[in-house]
């Protein structure tokens, strides 16, 4: 599990124990115990068996000690909000605020659990998603006549790293487009190398974006986007927002 995953059930585990600092010693004694968990009579290998429920599944290649430490929690109220806080990311629908053109506008998005190991939320109001094996395209319902299509796609190579392919793209890109700007590592809206092409600066200009993602397993997560130009602060701006939601998950 990424980093941002993992900060995010650190959050949520603070969340839920804000007001059970009294329990601080007692939940880092059990954790260093670790037997402190399993049921009398249940064996850790009986217990390994037992078929894990989808939160757990999810969590599993996260750290040790937030795992057990939410196993702990289970059975208090502070736990329990902090496993609703942890539900919540990863709820069927919910709404997020985004800056559009100079608003704040809310969007209800939905949960995409995709084949190839991650979670999305998407705008399914604005866009249809389309699914296959080998890929995922969410693509605007409507497309301007004559302008370059609206979409971000996401692909997986399973086994070359974020900087190969980073090059590969970047080269292939710098044959078709006269403008190519490699950004190197960026963390905003994602942990990712980011490279951007664009055929000029005029409002119909093909602009195309390509984060390059690290899929913890020597491959890269290759999302691309493509809009045109004036659809920079909107378009761009509602991938910019989907993409803060995106998360690598283990099965």
């Amino acid at each position: 599990m990424n980093d941002r995953f993992d900060d995010k059930i650190k959050k949520a585990l603070e969340y839920g124990t804000d007001n059970a600092l009294s329990q601080k010693e007692e939940v880092w004694n059990a954790i260093k115990a670790k037997t402190y968990f399993l049921p009398k009579g249940v064996s850790r290998m009986s217990r390994k068996r037992k078929k894990q429920k989808p939160i757990f599944k999810i969590l599993a290649a996260s750290t040790v000690a937030a795992a057990l430490l939410l196993t702990f929690l289970v059975e208090t109220e502070p736990g329990k909000a902090a496993i609703d806080k942890i539900k919540e990311m990863f709820e069927p629908q919910k709404n997020i605020v985004q800056d559009l053109e100079g608003n704040k506008e809310e969007t209800v998005v939905e949960l995409n659990h995709s084949k190839i190991g991650y979670v999305i939320y998407v705008d399914k109001e604005m866009y249809d998603l389309v699914k296959s094996d080998e890929a995922d395209r969410i693509v605007a319902k409507h497309q301007g006549e004559g302008l370059p299509e609206v979409f971000m796609e996401i692909t997986q190579i399973v086994d070359k790293a974020p900087s190969a392919v980073a090059a590969d793209i970047e080269n292939q890109l710098k044959t078709e487009f006269p403008i190519v700007e490699n950004r190197g590592q960026v963390s905003d809206p994602i942990d990712g190398r980011l490279i951007r092409a664009t055929t000029g600066n005029e409002w119909n200009d093909k602009v195309v974006v390509y984060y390059l993602v690290d899929n913890t397993q020597g491959g890269t997560f290759v999302i691309k986007q493509q809009y045109f130009f004036e659809a920079s602060e909107g378009h761009g701006s509602r991938f910019y927002h989907m993409l803060k939601e995106f998360e690598i998950v283990k099965e």
